[in-house]
């Protein structure tokens, strides 16, 4: 056994430089290999993450848009009552004021004569 060692000293004292330089040149591919992996693994990750941020920016957007288009709707909704209601109070108030009308008590705006509207003389 001492024998192998004897000789794998002389090559070693014969031979350093070189070996060193394989060994270096084994190290570095190995670190530059292991960089590339965690280049490629961090170039993976932001692609990951842009699309996550696309995606949640899209779903925000789409979330507002909804929201937008329901409070629309409720204000259209609203409003359609808002309609409905002053129509119906309008009717019964015409109803009202024509009963009121022909009992001859309370003049209703749709009661007054047409001859209102026309300019009055003024008296000086």
């Amino acid at each position: 056994g001492d024998d192998n060692w004897g000789e794998l000293a002389g090559v070693w004292h014969e031979h350093w430089d070189v070996l060193l330089i394989g060994v270096l040149s084994l190290l570095l591919v190995y670190v530059c290999h292991r960089q590339m992996q965690y280049h490629a693994l961090y170039h993976a990750a932001a692609v990951a993450q842009l699309r996550a941020d696309r995606a949640r920016e899209e779903a925000e957007r789409e979330r507002v848009q909804r929201e937008q288009r329901e409070r629309r709707e409720m204000i259209e909704q609203q409003q359609q009552l808002h309609r409905e209601r002053t129509a119906a109070a309008a009717a019964a108030a015409a109803e009202q004021g024509t009963a009121a009308a022909g009992a001859g008590s309370v003049s209703t705006p749709a009661a007054r004569p047409a001859n209102d509207a026309e300019p009055q003389e003024t008296h000086l």
